[in-house]
């Protein structure tokens, strides 16, 4: 019955991945159609998007473990089925400039479009938890990055064609066939154990205690910070990326969608072996290994902009992709397993709902500042940047593993 449960999981999770990434992989063309290539336009796009994380990730995640999870499932599925509807109208009148109105409605639907997809992602963490015990999440989690490599090597292709026959548009409109798609899978999840009326007492007891202090009475504050880091300087990485590869390398959309498919093929490697090399050098120095690499990958893409020759640089970013999916995969799944193996089963969904709002928090201040950044510095130089600050998250987990073992 668990395989079932996982199973089911995992169609879930490859749904919700094939939504947001093909979403994810129009977005930038509207800065580039739209707005003439605007770095900043498309910093401001991902901030509106990326708010609810950070205004009400608290809240979705308190609520969440009180609710069933079948509840849950369906009005996250719902609110993006519906926020994708406005989104889809403005883009196929091309409205974006002709009124004020037109944009603040896109602005509205995009932060709908992110509420639905933050309780979707808490949403499922959660449920996973509750299906599977301790000691299967790092396999558990694994199979997960596995469902988001597929997700990353097919949807770049089917996005990168969509763009190119029935622009922008239609990738939302395959958008929302996905998420329609998904709503009917919702009643076949399992439901996970249940929480008892007494620990969902405690947890809307401490649900307005100071989410910073319940991080750090489970050991949580440090990697917390080290994620957001992380988080910070890949969301910089991720808005230049594909106006970097356009404007600057002359890539096509097709091109662009090949080098995501390859951070795709090297997250399924790091989802077939990730668990192994927890395995063999534990939690945290996987962590510490895999942010080194991502740091390295994204000093190779900012390598790739210096030496600005089509051939040679593509070739330099294909690598810097596959070898930043690997790290980045490893990276994400290491830390969810820390995170749940330190977190109380009644309080997974509100743990993890505080990640996602220090995380989000760095992401819409990555999205600002790789705006602006960009029309200020050259694109070497912001990658050069990412590839510092994610160095220094290496830092900071290095301190912390050598503090720990003078302590022992």
């Amino acid at each position: 019955m668990q395989n079932r449960d996982i199973y089911i999981l995992t169609i879930l999770q490859l749904i919700a991945d094939f939504a947001t990434q093909v979403a994810n992989f129009s977005l930038p063309y509207i800065a580039l159609q739209i707005f003439a290539g605007s770095t900043l336009s498309n910093g401001l796009m991902m901030f509106v998007h990326g708010t609810p994380y950070l205004l009400i990730g608290r809240i979705i995640g308190s609520l969440i473990d009180r609710t069933r999870s079948s509840l849950c499932l369906f009005v996250s599925f719902t609110v993006r089925l519906l926020s994708l509807l406005p989104i889809i109208w403005i883009i196929h009148n091309n409205h974006f400039l002709l009124s004020a109105n037109t944009v603040v409605v896109m602005g509205i639907a995009l932060f709908a479009l992110g509420t639905g997809s933050a309780a979707l992602d808490i949403s499922l963490y959660s449920l996973m938890t509750r299906i599977i015990k301790n000691e299967n999440l790092a396999k558990a989690n694994s199979r997960i990055q596995f469902a988001t490599s597929v997700a990353l090597i097919v949807t770049p292709g089917i996005a990168a064609l969509i763009v190119s026959r029935y622009n922008i548009e239609g990738a939302y409109i395959f958008d929302f066939l996905l998420t329609l798609i998904g709503i009917p899978l919702i009643f076949l999840a399992p439901e996970g154990r249940a929480i008892s009326a007494k620990r969902r007492d405690i947890i809307a007891r401490r649900s307005s205690s100071s989410f910073l202090r319940e991080l750090s009475r489970y050991d949580l504050l440090n990697i917390a910070f080290v994620i957001s880091i992380f988080k910070f300087f890949v969301r910089i990485g991720n808005i230049l990326f594909v106006i970097a590869m356009t404007n600057l390398l002359s890539c096509t959309p097709t091109t662009i969608g090949v080098l995501i498919a390859l951070t795709g093929i090297g997250v399924s490697v790091a989802s077939i072996s990730g668990d192994k090399i927890v395995g063999y050098i534990g939690l945290q120095r996987t962590l510490a290994i895999s942010s080194f690499g991502s740091a390295l990958s994204w000093l190779l893409i900012a390598a790739a902009c210096v030496v600005n020759k089509h051939d040679i640089s593509v070739t330099m970013v294909a690598i810097a992709n596959f070898f930043f999916g690997f790290f980045t995969a490893v990276f994400n799944s290491t830390s969810a397993t820390f995170k749940q193996s330190k977190s109380p089963p009644s309080s997974q969904a509100k743990i993890h709902s505080y990640f996602q709002t220090l995380g989000w928090s760095s992401l819409l201040a990555g999205s600002i500042i790789g705006g602006l950044g960009a029309e200020f510095i050259s694109f070497s130089g912001m990658f050069t940047v990412v590839s510092l600050g994610i160095f220094i998250g290496f830092v900071l987990l290095v301190a912390r593993i050598s503090s720990r073992a003078v302590r022992e």
